[in-house]
């Protein structure tokens, strides 16, 4: 049984204290398992993530400008979370102005300086969204204990 981190599912060196993707706190014990984690199984972890980073990146961009944020996350790890929290962020961080706007018609342009902030959090959201997906680092929505 190899030793992952609980944050992300990386794969941790076994005398890594924190994990190296997301910087986590991993635990200390190993498993009664005789494998061990090697450096080895570590490069092919990294390898194999950095092989599906264009689609990765592809998915992050692309359906970014309809709403759809965290798509390169669930990709990477379908399991982990953040990217269904990105996505539900982005859905709505999205859709509420533009039913503003649809709803309200002309009658939104009172609305201007809250529509405006709306699609300012969604395009930094985006952003982060892009940014965890590239580096696998950047935790907007990672519990501290």
């Amino acid at each position: 049984m190899r030793r992952r981190c609980p944050n992300c599912g990386a794969v941790v060196p076994e005398n890594s204290l924190t994990c190296p993707q997301c910087y986590a706190e991993v635990d200390r014990v190993l498993p009664d398992d005789p494998k061990k984690t090697t450096q080895e199984e570590f490069r092919e972890h990294i390898e194999r993530r950095n092989k599906k980073m264009p689609i990765s990146l592809a998915l992050a961009v692309i359906p970014a400008f309809i709403g759809l944020l965290g798509l390169g996350l669930i990709y990477q790890d379908w399991r982990d979370p953040r990217g269904f929290r990105y996505l539900g962020t982005g859905l709505v961080l999205f859709l509420l102005p533009v039913l503003i706007i649809l709803v309200l018609g002309l009658f939104s342009l009172l609305l201007i300086i809250p529509i405006f902030f709306l699609l300012l959090m969604y395009v930094l959201t985006a952003l982060a969204s892009i940014a965890e997906t590239y580096f696998g680092s950047f935790s907007m929505f990672v519990r501290r204990h």
